[in-house]
């Protein structure tokens, strides 16, 4: 198992019901990005997720995407989970973790939205 910000990512894409999978990795961002923006505590491996009203997208200003391409060290981060999450031996290293309620209580509510509303529409109204 990597670190700390591979079991933060794995609750939050869990809550979300957002599975950890590189084809994925702007969804993921976005989705980080806005339950950032409300207020859950995630930690990333010295990653930040920002967002550009330009493209409409969240993205890393530590290593910022070009040509609609991720930054290297969050997809690393969401390929190395997805690569964990493929075996047993690899689940079974997440099991027994859990999230403060407050930040459940705000991913039940941003999935909710997100399943109303859109995720782009949600971004759109980032200020």
């Amino acid at each position: 198992m990597g670190d700390m910000s591979h079991i933060y990512l794995k609750l939050v894409l869990d809550a979300l019901q957002i599975p950890a999978d590189t084809k994925k990795w702007q969804e993921i961002y976005d989705s980080v990005f806005l339950a950032k923006n409300r207020g859950v505590n995630i930690v990333l491996a010295s990653e930040r997720v920002e967002f550009d009203k330009g493209t409409g997208h969240a993205y890393s200003p530590r290593s910022h995407e070009s040509g609609g391409s991720p930054s290297r060290s969050m997809y690393d981060t969401i390929e190395e989970l997805e690569g964990e999450l493929n075996s047993e031996v690899g689940r079974s290293l997440y099991r027994g973790y859990k999230l403060d309620k407050t930040s459940q209580r705000r991913l039940i509510k941003l999935r909710e939205d997100i399943k109303k509303k859109g995720l782009l529409k949600l971004l759109d109204n980032v200020t």
